[in-house]
C-alpha cells in the first residue's frame, strides 16, 4: 500500500463512497416497478413514487461523482473510471429526469432507463468491491 492509502481518512471516503454506489444502484432498481405500476392506472400514488425516486436518484448521483472525485483525487486512491462513469450516468439521468418530468420522448425514456439502471448496477459491482484503504 502506498502512503495516500494510509491516510487518515482514506477508508471513511472509501466506505461512503461504496455505500453511495449501492444506494443509487438500488434507487436505480426500483424505478422500472414503480413505473410498472403506472401502468395499471390503478392510483395516482405509483405516478408520485417513480417522480420522487427519481429526484432522489438525480440528488444521489450527485453525491456519488463528488465522493468518486474526493476518492479519486483524496487519500482512498480509486481509480479515475469510477468519476468519469460517475458523471456520464450523471449526465444520462439528467436528460432522462427532464424527458420524464416534461413528459417529452417516452421512447427515448425507457431506453434511457435501461441504460441508467445497467451503468448503475455496473458501477456499484465494479467499485463497491475496491478494498478500502487500511487507515494508519
Amino acid at each position: 500500500m502506498t502512503d495516500t492509502d494510509r491516510a487518515p481518512g482514506g477508508g471513511a471516503v472509501a466506505a461512503l463512497t461504496r455505500w453511495t454506489l449501492i444506494l443509487h444502484a438500488a434507487l436505480l432498481a426500483a424505478q422500472p416497478f414503480l413505473a410498472g405500476a403506472m401502468l395499471d392506472a390503478m392510483s395516482p400514488s405509483p405516478q408520485t413514487m417513480h417522480r420522487m425516486v427519481a429526484m432522489t436518484v438525480v440528488a444521489v448521483a450527485i453525491v456519488q461523482v463528488l465522493l468518486t472525485l474526493a476518492a479519486w483525487k483524496g487519500r482512498a486512491g480509486w481509480p479515475r473510471d469510477a468519476f468519469n462513469l460517475s458523471l456520464l450516468l450523471l449526465g444520462l439521468e439528467l436528460v432522462q429526469f427532464t424527458l420524464g418530468h416534461l413528459s417529452l420522448g417516452m421512447a427515448l425514456h425507457i431506453p434511457l432507463g435501461i441504460a441508467s439502471l445497467a451503468a448503475g448496477v455496473y458501477l456499484a459491482v465494479r467499485f463497491a468491491r475496491h478494498p478500502i484503504p487500511v487507515e494508519g
